[in-house]
């Protein structure tokens, strides 16, 4: 990710000046040096689709602005310096992120003007400070500065052709238009070892530094921690920013944890996540299920691996946002939770979307498409992504461990407090972070989960934060590492 794409005003900024390009015909007197226009491709009919609904976009993001993580108060509601729509802004509305991508498309098209950032030399603790918390990645011709408030500012790019960021928008906006086809079948069912171990990541497929660090660093130890066991890595979905076959390629698939080569001896899977939906799907389909790695998935979005003692589904709740509503995918997963529960398995469920939340609202179609397994007592456990946090959440709606661990990959800046009270029906949120000097700038630690299956149905939990440490649960394990255990 870019810098200045993380910007709230920067990404406004250059979507009015697209939107003003795709209502202006351009004059064969006016090409700017163009050989061509860029939006010769597109039909006025489709330009002016285009137009309307990016015009739609900003007027929605005029009302509400789209905080990474979550709809939560900004920071300086908590008398912090830096809001984070200043630092770190990830939208959560399609358009918007179709912007975001068609930025990051363009300015990487440039040459020269991507660059690696150094570290501000403004103060000498930086040095110690190896964790770069947003972006190594900056433009040449971009200037950085602090207003008054200490917020960071972008002057102008000159290299940013609003024309030709329009057309990347109509192509953006083409793949949202154009889904793919929902597959008709899940994923042949596999059979897993009993004592498998199963490491899972959300929200992560973003490109940062520290992202794809923990991916090469932290979640390899694990994997190679557990040589002589079956492995299994899965991502919850959500390809930044908007999930196109580019980034599909740059922030999922090169990180990737599993190697190409690796996946006979290590399985690899991934939800669908809304993100991935903001290109129609074509990223996640077409890029990601397609790689040699993610076979055994069959093309599909929705897996089965079964346990002696448990069966894990992984759903779409992306295809039909935040419902599971693709597919006839009720009904599926309805009887793989009954015939499993008749077979003496428990039941874990995976999906990219929240089945509830402490802090957010929207996942009322999901629960009631749940409601009768829900209400059978037929779901043990279900882990999801898409609020960039990891919580642990109270026995409620009749799941025993529910978690959400969205917390892989996204910066959020962290405004609250270790002491603050947790939201019910939570018991417990991480928040753990690190400050970049001169101490204004806390970031949350992203993170991911370790689930180690024994024979007898017991799973250990293992949450690890990206400097390794594992940080909750009641037991230790012999090297001293906290764990929980679900049953």
């Amino acid at each position: 990710m870019i810098e200045c794409i993380l910007n709230h005003d920067f990404v406004l900024r250059n979507a009015h000046a697209a939107l003003e390009e795709l209502n202006t015909p351009i004059d064969e007197d006016d090409r700017r040096g163009l050989t061509d226009d860029p939006l010769d491709k597109f039909t006025e009919a489709e330009r002016n689709e285009v137009a309307d609904a990016l015009r739609a976009a900003l007027g929605r993001e005029k009302l509400a602005v789209s905080y990474s993580g979550s709809s939560e108060r900004a920071p300086a509601v908590r008398g912090q310096e830096a809001p984070l729509m200043d630092w770190a802004f990830v939208s959560h509305d399609a358009i918007i992120s179709i912007v975001q991508s068609a930025l990051d498309e363009h300015l990487r098209s440039i040459e020269n003007a991507v660059t690696q950032a150094p570290p501000e030399p403004d103060d000498d603790r930086r040095a110690a400070e190896t964790r770069i918390p947003v972006s190594n990645e900056g433009l040449e011709a971009l200037v950085a500065r602090r207003d008054d408030d200490d917020r960071r500012v972008f002057d102008a790019f000159s290299q940013t052709d609003p024309r030709w960021v329009a057309s990347l928008i109509a192509k953006g906006i083409t793949m949202l238009k154009g889904k793919h086809p929902f597959p008709a079948d899940p994923a042949p069912a596999l059979n897993i070892a009993e004592n498998a171990r199963v490491i899972m990541i959300g929200d992560w497929a973003t490109g940062l530094p520290r992202a794809t660090d923990m991916a090469s660093n932290v979640i390899q130890r694990w994997i190679d921690e557990a040589a002589g066991r079956e492995r299994h890595v899965i991502h919850l979905g959500d390809v930044y920013y908007s999930g196109w076959p580019e980034e599909s390629k740059k922030h999922l698939l090169d990180p990737w944890p599993v190697k190409t080569g690796q996946e006979q001896e290590i399985k690899s899977w991934c939800l669908n996540g809304n993100h991935d939906m903001f290109s129609g799907g074509i990223g996640y389909f077409d890029t990601i299920l397609s790689d040699t790695r993610f076979r055994n998935q069959n093309g599909s979005s929705r897996f089965e691996l079964r346990h002696p003692k448990w069966q894990i589904l992984g759903l779409d709740s992306a295809y039909e946002d935040n419902s599971l509503d693709a597919g006839g995918q009720v009904d599926w997963v309805l009887k793989r939770l009954t015939d499993a529960t008749d077979s003496g398995r428990k039941n874990l469920l995976l999906s990219h979307h929240q089945l509830f939340s402490a802090y957010e609202s929207g996942s009322e179609k999901m629960a009631a498409q749940m409601h009768d397994a829900l209400s059978a007592g037929l779901i043990r456990s279900w882990f999801w992504g898409h609020e960039h946090r990891c919580a642990i959440y109270k026995p409620f709606m009749g799941v025993e461990y529910a978690r959400c661990i969205g917390h892989g990959g996204v910066p959020v800046y962290q405004w609250r407090k270790v002491a603050d009270p947790v939201n019910p029906p939570a018991s417990y949120e991480f928040r753990g972070s690190f400050t970049t000097p001169p101490g204004i700038e806390r970031w949350a630690d992203f993170g991911f989960v370790v689930l180690d299956f024994d024979a007898n149905g017991t799973i250990r939990a293992y949450y690890v934060d990206e400097t390794g440490n594992a940080f909750y649960g009641a037991q230790q394990d012999g090297q001293g590492r906290l764990y929980e255990e679900i049953n």
